[in-house]
Order: C-alpha cells, then structure tokens, then sequence
C-alpha cells in the first residue's frame, strides 16, 4: 500500500507538442530502464523534431510501478513552459535522492523538486518566473517544500538577453526548508554582458530569511554576469551566511568591493569569519593587487589556529579573462605572494 501511494498523482511535463524521439522509441528506453536494475535514469527530450504527432497524446507513461531502485533521475525537457502539457511521466519522486532537471518551465521544477522528499542533491536549470505569475506564486500562503536530507542545491536560472524584468528568487526560497544544506549554488545566466541590462536580482527578504533558517550552508556560489548580484548585494548575503567556508564568485563586475569587505580589521565586524577559501572570477580590468594583497594578508598567517574569532585563509584562487595579467603584476606583489605560498598559502592564478 505505501508503495502504491509514490505514484497515486502523475507529475505533468511537457516538451510543447515536440519530442526529439517518437513515442515508441520513448516508451522502449524506459522499459529498457526499469528491466536494467539501474539506480540512475536520464531522459532527454530537445526541440530537434518538428512533424506534427510526434509527441506522445496518450495517457500517463506509468513504466515504475516497481522500481526500488531507482535513485538518481536526469530530465531534459526543452520548451517546457506550458501549464498543461500532455506528457505525463510517472516517476517515484519519493524515493529519488539525487536530482537533475534541465526544465524551461519552473513551475513544473519546483512541483517536481516538492515531490522529492528525500532528495540529498539537486541541480535545476530553468527560466525566470513570469513576471504576472510572480505575485501568485509567491504569497504568504504558498506551501511550504520541506527537504530534511538535501545537502547540495544548484539553482541556474536562465535570462533573456533583454530582460523586462529582474530575477525573482522568491518563489524558489520563500517555501524553501532544507535544514541540513551544506552546498548551495545560485547562478544567473545570460548571453548579454551588455552593463546597460543590468536590472538586478529581487531575492531579499525572502533569500535572507532562507539563509537564516539554514544555518548549515559552508560553501556558497554566486556567479553570473550583469543580470545576477551586485558586490553589495553579496556582501549583504554574505552577513546570513556565517558558517561558510568555501566562497566562489564568478561575475562580471568590480569584485574589490567585495575583497574590502571581507578584509579583517580587527575591531570591525567580520564579514564571513570562517572562511578558508576564496575562488574569484573576474575581468581582468578590475583586478586590483593591492587590494587582493590587502585582503590576503589580513587572513593568513602561519599556523592553523584562528585569530580573534577568524579563521585562517587556506588559499584564494583568482581566475580572470586576459593571459598578459601575468605580466602585469608588481614585483612586490609576486614576492609577496612567493613568501606566503612557501609558509603554507594556496594559491593559483589562472586564465578562463
């Protein structure tokens, strides 16, 4: 009976009348699946066919009545923004523990992600919420997703390259209760690095509230171009999360602010006290080593032990857009550097 009740509802998904393989060749892999005794599944439907009647119109696709398992699913469905899709795939959401969906609608991501109860890991990659849907789908009654065993979430939203409007990370994170999170990542996607497009991210307060309630997060991602976070924004989400350890910020804006503030001066409030590791992905035009330097030096020192309630910086990897910044750098700084890399100092310049 607890069986029958993971797949009492069927999750809708559509592809928008497109499927890349018949129904046939769908209807085949699955069975392929559920007869293999494997614990992952991957299906894939892209935007490839355009005949008409090659989507499937029948009824839902129930192919895991028993599937014990099944753990790990992989879903990319291309051109999924309808509410009403004629696809219905019958999974067991309520025993999958790891996660991938690469769905343009999120709307079906977020009811998906809902069904997921014991999920320990997830990856989402989806558009931005309609901007008419937004107050809808964000009220104070909106139901609570609560995730007791997700240890890492990996949120990429995807923008237009003339966005109307900016991203809204309140319907992920209002209704969001991930008590143990260790790992989240949040990354705003688009093609334009034009700064004229640069409107911002709406995510407080609902992302500090989350950020609050989850006290565990020791690694935090932000990247993104003009579309995703301002230096102070970050430095202001970087006050909610204390316990991080593992900082990478990868964007397209002047990061030394952020550098700044995360300086420790003593008898100043500290700005993420335990960090021990610093990524930072930047534009070479913004690189300024006396400012990184400044940084480094307030939070190294030889010996493991903190400092003042400050935990040692074990190392910072810089990783910037132009392969000449080598030749740019002062002999100070590169002494400087060579000194403390020998005491014990992580560090790595690199070029993307």
């Amino acid at each position: 009976m607890q069986r029958a009740a993971l797949h009492r509802d069927p999750l809708p998904i559509r592809d928008n009348g497109r499927l890349a393989s018949n129904a046939a060749c769908l209807c085949c892999s699955i069975r392929r699946a559920r007869k293999s005794h494997h614990q992952k599944l991957v299906v894939e439907a892209r935007r490839f066919a355009r005949h008409e009647g090659d989507f499937w119109e029948g009824p839902a696709l129930h192919f895991f009545p028993n599937a014990p398992l099944l753990r790990c699913v992989d879903l990319e469905w291309r051109d999924a923004s309808s509410l009403t899709p004629p696809i219905r795939l019958v999974l067991p959401w309520g025993q999958l523990t790891d996660l991938n969906l690469h769905i343009e609608s999120p709307f079906v991501c977020r009811e998906i992600l809902a069904r997921c109860t014991v999920l320990t890991r997830a990856w989402i990659y989806t558009e931005n919420w309609p901007q008419d849907r937004v107050d809808a789908d964000s009220s104070p009654g909106l139901g609570v997703i609560s995730l007791p065993f997700l240890e890492t979430f990996n949120l990429l939203i995807s923008m237009p390259a003339k966005p109307e409007h900016p991203t809204d990370l309140h319907p992920w994170f209002a209704p969001l209760n991930t008590p143990v999170l260790r790992v989240l990542g949040i990354s705003i996607l688009s093609n334009s690095h034009d700064p004229t497009n640069s409107i911002g991210t709406n995510h407080a307060p609902a992302l500090h509230n989350f950020l609050e309630r989850t006290p565990t997060i020791t690694n935090f991602t932000a990247s993104g171009g003009d579309l995703s976070f301002t230096p102070g924004q970050l430095v202001d989400l970087l006050l909610h999360i204390p316990a991080v350890r593992t900082l990478k910020v990868r964007a397209y804006f002047d990061g030394n602010i952020l550098l700044d503030a995360l300086r420790y001066v003593p008898g100043q409030p500290v700005v993420a006290p335990q960090l021990t590791f610093l990524e930072w992905c930047i534009p070479l035009e913004f690189f300024d080593e006396a400012r990184l330097l400044a940084f480094i030096l307030s939070r190294w020192w030889p010996g493991a032990e903190p400092r003042a309630g400050v935990a040692r910086l074990a190392g910072t990897y810089f990783i910037t857009d132009g392969s000449h910044m080598f030749d740019e750098v002062s002999d100070d700084f590169e002494k400087e550097m060579e000194r403390i890399g020998k005491e014990g100092f992580d560090w790595m310049f690199a070029v993307f």
